[in-house]
């Protein structure tokens, strides 16, 4: 049972570590939903500004 017990531990360990230049999962979460707002936006504002077929 102690040994389920640390196997737990450790997963919750796993998932606290940093990844790459992140200091947690949620970070990096985060910053993609972030990053892929931002370029929707701008997609958005190219095809606005940049519609020549618009009158």
């Amino acid at each position: 049972m102690n040994n389920e017990n640390q196997k737990e531990a450790d997963i919750l360990d796993d998932e606290e570590e940093g990844i790459g230049l992140f200091p947690s999962w949620n970070w990096l979460y985060l910053s993609v939903v972030v990053y892929t707002t931002l370029l929707i936006g701008l997609l958005y504002l190219f095809t606005v500004f940049l519609d020549y077929s618009a009158p």
